[in-house]
């Protein structure tokens, strides 16, 4: 652009970039930008949620809507509010991938775009439309037939960071006009346009209303600033902890996935979180049973402490629960309608069903309440059991200590015998480079117990800090599971036969609902037919490098591993 162009630019609210559009062509724009709500980054969604975080719908929470189903309040708004305008454009531009890197592209080809572009803000500046530019805009046009001209022109002012004008938008720059004005302030500012010059309320629009207005949207960006800590409290604490969350009887897992609880006290509420999540922390250290008697008494005393503070936490997070609020109640001075015969009978009907749910409701409770109460019963007879295998245990570590002498008698004659040994007579161990390179030497030594069919999620390139343990591991499916699977040997902890190999954890069960949710992590095709994958082995949490997962399942007719996916942590409901 020419250098008298970047001198005349100004700067002008975001707002008028929506309102110069045509009613349609903004309609689009706004439908598009909140459709593709997974596509955006996160910071862009947080923002749009922060515009409807009170916006009720009929059968969604307060702000919990998909954002799709807000597009009318948008564009109700969006030509005279200079955040949201801004946020709708960010939002609009990330869901245009494709289209940004056509512009972008064309831009650089014509000289007329250093580096990526440009983002915008609540402000945007302008600058005078030239033969040039109206030349190049045309090209584009021609070029890309596939895209409409309109969504190729804002996407071209996008990525510059500027609007194109000309001498007849000067007048229209400015404030924004009364039909861009929010219909909420209309009323206010016709009555305020029929006070005489002299009434106090021009005093106070002009010099007190401003300063409310601040404070106002001070607190409102506030209590966002609270709802994304609780937010993240939550994700946090369920990604980490949600098997123990279950196992204290919490739902705040199903309540964070898709329908997520209201809070009396926001702040309060990731504040409980977070101490929760420093119990469960704490919990998991001395969950497993302890090697040694008096270390597992150390445990248990600690286990219990933290059993009823962790109860405790979660009492008060349930009582920090908002309680559901009446939208439809009738002011205190409207006289309520008479109802017809049939709709009292209808009305009636409705109430002995909810009466009846209700006790059923609350049977379920006590039903739930007794069976508590059992498995803690049950609990302390597994703890006292426990001290008398401890008991047990120390007999036995007795008769070891008898037994020593006869055992260091046996290690020299072992070790006689290994020195004696030829190479020839040392076993082959394979080494493993990487992970595809222990899934190829695993099928190569034992294709008689393994078959590798591997899903479309699986990633064997994934780079691994320890890659002969999965050589190891599958050595194992291939010896000590193959063997208990058919029967050949006994095996009673398959997880503690892995964890001797290798130090991994062997799971043998799947969530029905996880495995529902994301069947392309879950299932592999074996002969043309889809199987599931329930076990798995596997170590480490997250995406870091000491993170993999092996999953699998028993072909019990063709007596066969069946190896359906290798890579990183399957995807779950919490992730």
């Amino acid at each position: 652009m020419s250098e008298e162009n970047v001198q005349t630019r100004k700067r002008i609210g975001t707002s008028y970039a929506m309102y110069r559009l045509a009613e349609e062509h903004r309609g689009a724009v706004v439908q598009r930008a909140l459709e593709r709500e997974k596509a955006l980054t996160p910071e862009t969604a947080r923002l749009l949620r922060s515009f409807v975080a009170g916006a009720r719908l009929p059968g969604f929470r307060p702000g919990k809507a998909p954002l799709s189903r807000y597009a009318d309040l948008f564009l109700e708004f969006v030509r005279g509010h200079d955040r949201m305008a801004a946020a709708i454009l960010r939002a609009w531009r990330e869901s245009e991938d494709g289209l940004v890197e056509r512009v972008r592209a064309f831009l650089v080809g014509r000289g007329m775009l250093e580096g990526d572009g440009e983002e915008f803000d609540d402000e945007i500046t302008t600058f005078r439309r030239t033969p040039e530019w109206e030349t190049a805009m045309t090209d584009l046009a021609q070029q890309h037939p596939e895209d409409s001209e309109e969504a190729l022109h804002l996407m071209a002012c996008l990525v510059v960071g500027a609007l194109d004008i000309d001498e007849t938008d000067d007048e229209e720059i400015g404030p924004a006009p009364e039909d861009a004005i929010p219909e909420a302030f209309l009323p206010m500012l016709r009555a305020l346009g029929q006070e005489p010059p002299s009434s106090p309320m021009w005093e106070f629009a002009t010099d007190v209303f401003p300063e409310v207005l601040r404070e106002l949207r001070k607190q409102s960006e506030e209590a966002f600033t609270d709802v994304v800590q609780l937010a993240d409290a939550e994700r946090e604490i369920i990604e980490q902890h949600a098997d123990l969350l279950r196992y204290f009887g919490s739902d705040l897992e199903d309540q964070a996935d898709g329908s997520r609880l209201l809070w009396s006290d926001v702040k309060a509420a990731a504040a409980a979180i977070r101490k929760l999540h420093e119990l469960l922390d704490g919990y998991a250290t001395v969950r497993e049973p302890a090697a040694v008697r008096n270390e597992e008494a150390a445990r248990r005393t600690r286990r219990e402490t933290l059993e009823a503070e962790i109860d405790a936490a979660l009492a008060g997070l349930q009582a920090l629960e908002a309680p559901p609020e009446l939208t439809d109640a009738l002011p205190d001075d409207a006289e309520e309608p008479e109802a017809s015969p049939e709709e009292m009978q209808a009305l009636r009907a409705e109430a002995s069903e909810l009466q009846h749910r209700v006790e059923a409701l609350e049977s379920e409770r006590d039903l739930i309440a007794g069976e508590r109460g059992a498995l803690r019963i049950e609990r302390d007879a597994l703890a006292s059991e426990c001290d008398a295998l401890a008991e047990q245990v120390q007999s036995l570590e007795d008769d070891i200590e008898e037994s020593r002498t006869l055992a260091e008698t046996w290690r020299i004659f072992y070790q006689a015998s290994q020195q004696s040994r030829t190479e020839e007579d040392v076993p082959f161990r394979p080494v493993a480079e990487n992970v595809e390179h222990a899934a190829v030497l695993a099928e190569d030594r034992f294709p008689e117990q393994l078959t590798f069919s591997l899903n479309t999620k699986s990633d064997v390139t994934i780079p691994f800090d320890k890659p002969q343990q999965v050589y190891d591991a599958l050595e194992w499916l291939a010896t000590g599971y193959y063997s208990a699977r058919c029967g050949e040997s006994s095996v009673p902890d398959l997880d503690f036969s892995l964890k001797q190999v290798c130090g991994w954890r062997y799971t043998p069960v799947q969530s029905e609902r996880t495995m529902g949710q994301f069947p392309e992590y879950y299932e592999t095709t074996v002969d043309g037919r889809k199987r599931k994958l329930e076990e798995h082995i596997g170590t480490g949490n997250g995406y870091h490098r000491g993170t993999i997962r092996i999953a699998f399942l028993w072909d019990a007719d063709r007596k066969r591993v069946i190896v359906g996916y290798i890579g990183r942590h399957q995807r779950t409901r919490a992730t």
